[in-house]
Parts: C-alpha cells; sequence; structure tokens
C-alpha cells in the first residue's frame, strides 16, 4: 500500500505482537470506524482499541477467569471484535458462536466447549435467560450493551471501566497452543469444535496478504464467527493497515456502503446475487431500468476496448 510504507506486518508471534506492531504502524489513521445511532462514523484507533482490549482483558483475569474457555455471540461489533482479541491476547481461548443458531444448539455449544463465561449482544437477552439455568458450568453472563451490573449480568463496559491490573500485558502467550474453538455448522449432526492456534490464523492471514491486492478501506459484512471472516476480514486486514468498517446488520447494508465508502468487501455469491437482483427491482420500480441497460452496455463495451470508467 503506497500511502501507507510501514504496512503489511508479517512473520508476527502471536496476536499481541500483531497488534502492537499496528498500534505503531497506523499511527493517527483509524483501524475500525463504526456506525453510530445518530448514522454518522465514529472512527477508533489502534491505541482507543489496545487500551480497551488490555482493560478488559485485566477484568477477565480478575474474575478468576485465567486460561478460562470464554464464549462470544452476537453481530460484528466493537464489542465483540475487543472480546475475541482480548481473550486470546492473555486470557485463555475465545469460543465463537453462531448468532443464528437456536436456544438449545447454543447451550449445547457452551456445554460442549466448556465454557466459564459467555460475552453476548444485548439483544440475545432473553436466549440468555433460557438457557442459563441448564448450564452451571458458565459462571458469567456480560452484556455487551448493559451500562452498568444487573441481576445475574455483568456489565462490558462497567468491566472496562473498573478494571484493575491483574498482570494481563505479562501474561505469555503460546502460539502453538489452541487459542480460538471455532464450531462447525452441524450439517452432519451436533457442531463439532474445530481447535485454532494463534500460528494457525496468523499463518492462514499472511497467505492472504502475498496473494491479495487489498484496498485502504473495507466493509466487513460476512458473520464474523467464521474463521474466513475472523482471519481474513478482520486480523488480515489490521495487518494489511485497511481500516476496517462495521457493517452492523444486513438490514443496513446498502446505507452502511453509502456512509463507509468502502473500496472494498468479501462477500458469498448469493449475497451479490441478492444485491443485484435488487438494484433491478429498484431500477423498474422506478422506471430506470432502460436507463440502467444502456449505461451497462456502454460499460461493458469501453471494457472490451481496454477503457474502465467504472469507479467514476
Amino acid at each position: 500500500m503506497e500511502n501507507y510504507p510501514n504496512y503489511p506486518l508479517r512473520n508476527e508471534k502471536n496476536m499481541r505482537t500483531m497488534l502492537a506492531a499496528a498500534k505503531k504502524a497506523y499511527g493517527a489513521r483509524d483501524m475500525l470506524r463504526v456506525r453510530t445511532k445518530e448514522k454518522t462514523v465514529r472512527g477508533i484507533g489502534a491505541g482507543e482499541f489496545l487500551s480497551d482490549m488490555d482493560a478488559l482483558g485485566n477484568a477477565l483475569l480478575g474474575l478468576g477467569l485465567a486460561d478460562a474457555h470464554i464464549a462470544v455471540i452476537g453481530p460484528t461489533s466493537y464489542e465483540w471484535l475487543l472480546t475475541y482479541y482480548a481473550v486470546q491476547c492473555g486470557v485463555g481461548v475465545i469460543v465463537p458462536i453462531d448468532k443464528e443458531l437456536p436456544d438449545g444448539e447454543i447451550a449445547n455449544i457452551l456445554a460442549d466447549s466448556g465454557a466459564r463465561a459467555l460475552v453476548f449482544s444485548g439483544e440475545y437477552a432473553d436466549t440468555m435467560e433460557n438457557i442459563r439455568g441448564g448450564l452451571a458450568a458458565v459462571k458469567y453472563y456480560i452484556d455487551m450493551r448493559a451500562e452498568k451490573n444487573g441481576g445475574n449480568t455483568l456489565s462490558f463496559r462497567g468491566l472496562i471501566r473498573e478494571a484493575k491490573d491483574c498482570g494481563y500485558e505479562q501474561r505469555e502467550i503460546d502460539e502453538n497452543a489452541m487459542s480460538a474453538l471455532l464450531y462447525t455448522s452441524g450439517t452432519t449432526g451436533k457442531s463439532k469444535g474445530v481447535m485454532l492456534t494463534q500460528k494457525n490464523i496468523l499463518s492462514a492471514s499472511e497467505g492472504g496478504l502475498s496473494l491479495l491486492d487489498l484496498g485502504q478501506v473495507c466493509m466487513s459484512v460476512l458473520p464474523v464467527h467464521h474463521s474466513f471472516e475472523s482471519t481474513h476480514g478482520i486480523t488480515m486486514m489490521i495487518q494489511n493497515g485497511t481500516t476496517i468498517c462495521i457493517n452492523d446488520s444486513l438490514r443496513h447494508f446498502m446505507e452502511n456502503l453509502q456512509l463507509f465508502k468502502p473500496d472494498m468487501i468479501f462477500l458469498v455469491p448469493l449475497f451479490v446475487e441478492m444485491m443485484h437482483r435488487k438494484i433491478w427491482q429498484n431500477a423498474e420500480a422506478n422506471g430506470q431500468a432502460e436507463a440502467l441497460r444502456a449505461l451497462v452496455e456502454k460499460s461493458n463495451a469501453e471494457l472490451r476496448a481496454g477503457e474502465d470508467n467504472r469507479g467514476r
């Protein structure tokens, strides 16, 4: 990336060294961007991210969760990413859970993984109430959205605000030990846990760096609990120096495209087909289908002649 001479980051030993190097290389630029309630953009630098991550890591250690399996569930968010990296950078093993699963399957994964804590997005509060009675091993439920503790639930923000130094930053990280436990879709039976190390994740990320020409601003759209998105849509982008814009909901996808203006997105074919279909439906509904067809034909003719004006 010609404007970012310190990138891409390569040969990182573990997630913590990678993020520390990112802090130096990002400088004052945004590492992340999120959509606010007011539909504006809030930029988050690597320094702010690492400060919150260290606070969360210390808070989790303060709860007695050293070396524990800690699960996380919810849509892609700043809090989700903080949890993902904080756990791996000095607490224990992260267990990402598919937010679309039914309550019973979520409970099965929590039990099978041996999770001792669950960090969840606020909209899953009802699910937590439905399943917590049968999960004696899960000692802590942490709500990403709650401003203060309530009942049997801890506040994510409260943990960060009140964190005390518990030696998080001095914890040794074994890049060859299990760091993440990802569950399969369960198409041939119950979901099965796949063990990944930090060396696995960083090797896959750096493999992508060697093959792809990445942009300077991306938008994270695919489910972040999947290994592809968490590894290539997030970790690889951080290593590349790409600013990551978080698509908070598929309902907001088109709005967020206009809000963030990314120059690259990872998508799956089904999603692209859906977008294509919606574009044509809107054009037909607004009486602009003929004009759109003419523009497509003009663009295709220019491409055949070696001229590409699609981004203009």
